[in-house]
């Protein structure tokens, strides 16, 4: 599995979304999309404890430590700087 340390200013916050079914490894979900220091624009996702905190709270700039996926970034940790 590929890992990254990323650093970049939020620009955007999605919904929080609950996912619903059975057996579902997730049970909420949020995205962000963030601005790099190197100008890039990168898809971010988190899950359940890591949706809840982005959504509680005003993240301005970020220091992000994710699984590289198909399509997006999983966020397995997130702090603000």
């Amino acid at each position: 599995m590929n890992y990254g340390f990323f650093l970049g200013e939020v620009i955007d916050i999605d919904k929080f979304k609950f996912i619903y079914g059975k057996n579902l490894r997730y049970k909420s979900m949020i995205e962000i999309k963030v601005k790099l220091i190197d100008k890039q624009e990168v898809i971010f996702r988190g899950y359940d404890e890591i949706a809840d905190k982005i959504a509680r709270s005003k993240l301005k700039f970020v220091f992000i430590y994710g699984y590289i996926r198909q399509g997006y970034i999983q966020i397995k940790e997130i702090q603000e700087i």
